[in-house]
């Protein structure tokens, strides 16, 4: 069953969206594979702390963030992949590792990768491990305005 916070959201802001169950994984590449779907559509959700602020970065399920290079686009001082028992008190509602790329749900900025941006659309997970949304583009971005488009 989809998360009731995601779903309110969702249905708040009338935006169409497809569930996906799959068996449960734990990785962006485990989910991307038990749900037939390619990396470079699956996004997955990075938490990082981009000058103390966490702050979600959406990438393809088949790449890695480069810090370095965040940091030169977003013109932080300090990017550092958080550590999970920095933020899990943020996300009560999501099992640890399964986070939407929802920010305003969780007061934090997104950052979503160019490749993504480019496809027409794509999945992340739904605050749990047997479940993803899939969701247009542009939909994606009309709902969460991310703060940037990154070239990492």
């Amino acid at each position: 069953m989809l998360n009731p916070s995601i779903r309110k959201y969702m249905k708040t802001h009338d935006i169409p969206y497809k569930t996906i169950s799959h068996p449960r994984a734990y990785t962006a590449s485990q989910c991307a594979q038990a749900a037939h779907i390619k990396g470079n559509h699956f996004a997955k959700s990075v938490v990082v702390k981009l000058d103390g602020k966490f702050t979600l970065v959406a990438i393809p399920a088949n790449t890695r963030l480069n810090l370095e290079l965040l940091k030169k686009e977003t013109r932080a001082k300090r990017a550092e992949i958080a550590k999970e028992f920095e933020f899990q008190d943020k996300f009560k509602d999501c099992e640890v590792g399964a986070i939407p790329l929802f920010g305003e749900l969780y007061n934090m900025d997104v950052y979503l990768a160019d490749s993504l941006a480019h496809k027409e659309w794509f999945v992340f997970n739904a605050g749990n491990h047997d479940q993803l949304l899939k969701i247009k583009r542009d939909d994606f971005l009309n709902l969460v305005h991310p703060k940037a488009l990154l070239q990492c």
